[in-house]
């Protein structure tokens, strides 16, 4: 009995061979590659930020049944990356493909890595600096007295350590042009570097304050 059971065993097999044989002849597994998946970044802390842009998309590259190729398309596919793991400065992380549709084997993703650069996020306070522009467009019956300030006269600045670094100054300007009398308005704050370039990933809180210029107190004898 266990001899018959063996060959009925058997035999199953190989008619599940047979059947498979005969199915991939006639619709037989083609190797692929789809382009544009779009590319999806998870898990970055809060404490953490990217300093680069990671690639947008990725190319898959699969295996399927011929007949399915037509079906397949961007949205077959979900390209991930993991950032719970990754450190400040570089690091490399692995392109993880997936997809639901049956039959469909993932060989792999172009590019399979992606360098992720990483900052910390940190934060500082500083002074706010006013510059004044248009005094020669004051009257001559009157003088610009005093320094111009602001309220409040210092901000928290935050965003990645590297952009912290290199700012130079945070401030804003006041215009004097044909004023008679203390100027005094609500201005936009910009941290800028050593180049004067705007810092635009640093934010700044808070991010207006009232610059004040004694424009006109004296006239002049």
């Amino acid at each position: 009995l266990l001899i018959d059971l063996l060959y009925l065993f058997l035999a199953f097999l190989l008619a599940l061979v047979a059947t498979t044989a005969v199915r991939t002849s006639e619709d037989p597994l083609v190797q692929a590659r789809q382009e544009n998946v779009p590319l999806r970044d998870e898990g970055l802390t809060d404490d953490i930020t990217l300093t680069d842009s990671l690639p947008r998309t990725v190319i898959v590259e699969y295996e399927a049944p011929e007949s399915s190729l037509p079906s397949i398309g961007v949205s077959t596919f979900q390209a991930v990356i993991s950032l719970t793991q990754v450190t400040t400065g570089t690091n490399r992380v692995p392109v993880e493909v997936m997809t639901t549709a049956s039959r469909v084997h993932i060989l792999g993703a172009v590019p399979d890595e992606v360098d992720v650069n990483v900052a910390a996020i940190i934060s500082k306070t500083v002074p706010v600096t006013v510059r004044v522009e248009d005094a020669d467009t004051l009257s001559t019956a009157y003088e610009v007295s005093g320094e111009a300030s602001a309220n409040p006269a210092e901000v928290v600045i935050s965003g990645p350590e590297p952009s912290i670094n290199e700012v130079v100054t945070v401030g804003t300007t006041i215009s004097v042009e044909n004023a008679t009398s203390t100027v005094r308005e609500e201005r936009p704050l910009l941290a800028v570097d050593e180049a004067g370039g705007r810092l635009a990933e640093v934010g700044i809180d808070p991010e207006e304050v009232d610059s004040i210029k004694r424009s006109a107190q004296s006239p002049v004898s």
